[in-house]
């Protein structure tokens, strides 16, 4: 492995890229492109320190036979062969480095079926993107293996005429650590991709959305999402997360640890359009203080009698609808807080208010405000269950200031011991153990002051191997 640096003021492609600053045998590299041609076919991992300064766009297109960037054009093949070396681009320590627009495209077998991704093998550390970062996933330009962390990613026309998402993702993507904002759309990416402690927030539409298996999302927080942000008219409604079987199957996915507050959104959406869904686990996830007229928590089955699930799990997560929210300013609880249909197991959750659309498989030490059976269905709480009521005087003992969007447990939170640990995560949202006796909900009574920022947790890592670790 090497170091190399780069610097916009005062760098010069004629150095060796070696050291910071020219010392009369060894200096920086000037351009991006500079560092492609001598690190792209490197054998071994490389890291590019870049000094303070606006590079522009970094662009790496196939594109009709050739490759183009933003300062050069050379013949298709010339940086497009798979490769397993990654190069790191990072800012130098308190540096702001920016790029405009982020473009990476790979390498192609288009006659495969479906085509096959080029490796690119990038990672972006403390880089600003102020207009996007795209990495096509489908079609016939496609990229794999870019991991981006401490970046800051934005997309510059979130009151345009132009539908932008922040991020356009591909397979085998990491994201940790970012802080994604402005712009249309949030983030999408394809399978075998970690999305991991992340800021997102003032995005119009969805924040997080995909269709791929093989996926971690976790610890991130999103808030402020919201279509009316937006000057178009879509009729689209917003969501925190959104994870569709588009009929193809899903499998592997875990949605864990994340908070989903403020804005006019859905909060976490399971959708599935037929086929087969397998080990989709959602538990620890905090979602509150959200107008919507869609819910707060949905896990749900549009095409009943073609669809099929296994394992199926919604666990230890807290979902408080607002009071008096903007779809019924007038009531204590309209539309729908946590609706079920696809589940196969839901256990040690606090919902204040659940419709119920068919019986999980197995259910139970859930805690209740409202409770109901519109499909006639058949459900009945378990003897481990418990409904409180709907008025949200009856939840608010549960919490430390549940009007104050502060649902730590109270001392004496009947939530407290109440869970069943054969089910659900063995840390809460914040990485606390539950021990033998866990809480019900995604936080776990210690007490001690917490802090409401969601970390990565132990639990269910058994679906996953060490892929992602």
């Amino acid at each position: 492995m090497a170091t190399y640096y780069l610097d916009i003021a005062n760098g010069n492609d004629s150095y060796n890229g070696l050291a910071a600053v020219w010392d009369g045998a060894n200096g920086p590299w000037l351009t991006i492109i500079k560092t492609l041609v001598e690190l792209y076919h490197s054998a071994v991992d490389n890291t590019v320190i870049l000094k303070a300064g606006n590079y522009g766009d970094f662009h790496l297109e196939q594109h009709g036979g050739w490759m183009d960037t933003d300062q050069t054009t050379r013949p298709l093949g010339y940086l497009l062969d798979d490769r397993t070396n990654w190069i790191t681009y990072e800012a130098e320590t308190d540096a702001t480095v920016e790029f405009g627009t982020l473009f990476l495209t790979g390498k192609v077998d288009a006659g495969a079926d479906p085509p096959t991704a080029g490796n690119q093998y990038f990672q972006f550390d403390d880089i600003t993107i102020l207009d996007r970062a795209r990495f096509d996933g489908t079609g016939v330009q496609i990229s794999s293996y870019i991991q981006m962390r401490n970046c800051e990613i934005t997309a510059t026309n979130i009151l345009s005429d132009i539908v932008y998402r922040a991020i356009i993702g591909c397979p085998h993507m990491t994201l940790e650590d970012n802080n994604i904002h402005h712009a249309f759309w949030g983030i999408s990416f394809g399978e075998h991709s970690i999305v991991r402690n992340n800021l997102i927030h003032d995005i119009a539409c969805d924040a997080i959305r995909g269709t791929a298996s093989h996926i971690l999302v976790e610890g991130n927080d999103i808030y402020d999402v919201d279509i009316s942000k937006s000057e178009e008219e879509t009729g689209l409604h917003s969501d925190g997360i959104q994870w569709e079987n588009d009929g193809d199957g899903l499998e592997d996915v875990i949605i864990r640890n994340n908070k989903v507050h403020g804005g006019e959104m859905q909060g976490i959406f399971c959708n599935n359009l037929g086929g087969h869904t397998k080990d989709l686990i959602i538990d620890n996830n905090l979602i509150y203080d959200i107008d919507t007229v869609s819910g707060y928590l949905k896990v749900d089955d549009n095409e009943v009698g073609t669809s099929t699930f296994e394992n199926v799990q919604v666990n230890n997560n807290t979902v408080i609808k607002k009071l008096n929210p903007l779809a019924d300013p007038a009531a204590l609880y309209g539309g729908i807080g946590v609706e079920i249909m696809a589940a196969t197991e839901m256990y040690n959750n606090v919902f204040s208010q659940c419709t119920i659309l068919r019986n999980p498989e197995a259910h139970g030490n859930n805690i209740f405000g409202a409770v109901t059976d519109p499909n006639a269905v058949g459900f009945v709480l378990a003897d481990s269950e418990i409904e409180l009521g709907a008025d949200p005087g009856d939840l608010s003992p549960l919490f430390t200031d549940m009007l104050g969007n502060d649902l730590t447990l109270a001392a004496d939170s009947l939530a407290i011991d109440y869970g069943n640990d054969s089910y659900g995560p063995t840390t809460d949202i914040l990485g606390t153990a539950r021990g033998d006796s866990p809480d019900a909900g995604a936080y776990e009574y210690d007490g001690a002051a917490t802090t409401t920022t969601p970390e990565p947790a132990a639990g269910n890592a058994w679906y996953w191997g060490n892929w992602w670790r």
